[in-house]
């Protein structure tokens, strides 16, 4: 009589996804490095950047599989405990939920041990970022290395298909060497071979060499510095998010669409935001017939940003800072008290700085360095990771 499997329909497809075989996805490619010392400090920052996307993107991913992994080892305890509580059921069906737990239980310390090591990877990328320009350069290679081992636990590689697998080869008779026999001019060793049907022992020919054209070797790739995208990084896509024109007056008002231009963490904070970024700033250009805006939008994870940071002030002072060494003083338009996001619980600030023409020139042909901010609590100094931001917002500002 067959057993009657009393089990709740909605535990049926978890069963069955843990009976599947398990298949992976192909692993993310990450290029090899450029020679670093050919790097500029801005491709530096600009390789950690990408990396750290990836370093990110990678946690994400294992800490959802971790989730996975979770709750299919609930899902199944449960389903043990109903099957356990049918009398009906045999033991022989208890006895493979419960192996279905073993495993599920190992999937799931396995999925935590990998999603520490994403996190532990992501807190190195964000510590790097925290450091100086020789330090990253130094840190590159080892942050590329850990990138890679992020990446195998992320995608690893599906187990080979018994079934698909090549039979072996039968194995060749023993072959064992006769005694020497004097030739006339030399001595020659006949291998015989050992085969119990064979009347005589014959001697083995020389193996005829083969015809068979050799695969050609692949040619290694010469390294291009033309094709790197780290030294020859595209241009920045133009977006626009808004175009617009005065009815009144016929000017034309024009933004760019804000992105990062840098994230700042210090170093005296690190035990309270556990890897997450304390200042976040992104970048706008905006233009209104013969004036010219520059837009910065800070997130601020603070508990407290008004004690720490203070306000921006109308007519605060922001100093950039180029590559090169120069310096432009520019002022902030419009006061900003901060507004807090319901959800995050981040603190907001705006401000719009007018660019005088000198200022606007030089943003247009050198890459950005730091920026000062005059916040009313004090001034405070931050790195620019994507240089070339305002450059490119320029282009697409004023060439389209």
């Amino acid at each position: 009589m067959n057993d009657r499997f009393s089990i709740p329909k909605r535990f049926i497809p978890t069963l069955l996804v843990l009976l599947l075989p398990w298949c992976g996805s192909a692993q993310v490619d990450i290029k090899e490095l450029p020679p670093i010392d050919s790097l500029s400090d801005w491709q530096v920052n600009a390789l950690l950047q990408q990396y750290t996307a990836q370093a990110r993107d990678f946690e994400a991913l294992l800490s959802g599989k971790s989730q996975s992994a979770s709750n299919q080892k609930s899902t199944l305890e449960e389903t043990l405990n109903l099957a356990k509580a049918d009398s009906t059921l045999s033991k022989s069906v208890t006895d493979s939920i419960t192996n279905l737990l073993k495993v599920a239980k190992k999937d799931e310390k396995i999925a935590l041990r990998n999603l520490g090591q994403a996190q532990k990877n992501l807190a190195l990328m964000d510590k790097t970022a925290e450091a100086d320009n020789d330090e990253k350069r130094k840190q590159l290679p080892k942050l590329r290395k850990q990138l890679e081992k992020t990446n195998a636990l992320a995608y690893p590689v599906a187990p080979a298909d018994e079934a698909l697998k090549p039979e072996k080869a039968p194995r060749p008779p023993k072959v064992k060497k006769a005694k020497k026999v004097k030739a006339p001019q030399e001595e020659v060793a006949a291998e015989v071979i050992e085969d119990s049907t064979a009347p005589t022992a014959a001697p083995e020919t020389a193996p005829k060499p083969s015809t068979k054209p050799q695969p050609a070797t692949a040619p290694t790739k010469k390294y291009d510095p033309a094709q790197d995208v780290m030294l020859n990084p595209p241009a920045l896509q133009c977006r626009l998010a808004v175009d617009t024109r005065d009815e009144l007056s016929g000017e034309r008002y024009r933004r760019t669409m804000p992105v990062e231009l840098f994230r700042h963490s210090p170093a005296a904070l690190k035990s309270y935001l556990q890897g997450k970024t304390n200042v976040q700033c992104a970048a706008a250009l905006a233009s209104s017939g013969a004036y010219v805006y520059l837009h910065l939008i800070f997130t601020i994870n603070d508990p407290n940003p008004r004690k720490a940071f203070g306000k921006i002030d109308k007519e605060s002072l922001a100093t950039l800072k180029f590559i090169d060494g120069t310096s432009y003083n520019i002022y902030n338009q419009v006061a900003s008290e901060g507004i807090q996001n319901p959800d995050t619980l981040f603190y907001t600030f705006q401000a719009q700085c007018l660019l005088p023409a000198d200022a606007l020139k030089k943003i247009r042909r050198s890459e950005l360095d730091k920026i000062r901010i005059a916040w009313s609590s004090g001034y405070e100094d931050y790195e620019v990771q994507y240089v070339l931001l305002l450059m490119g917002q320029a282009k697409c500002l004023f060439d389209n």
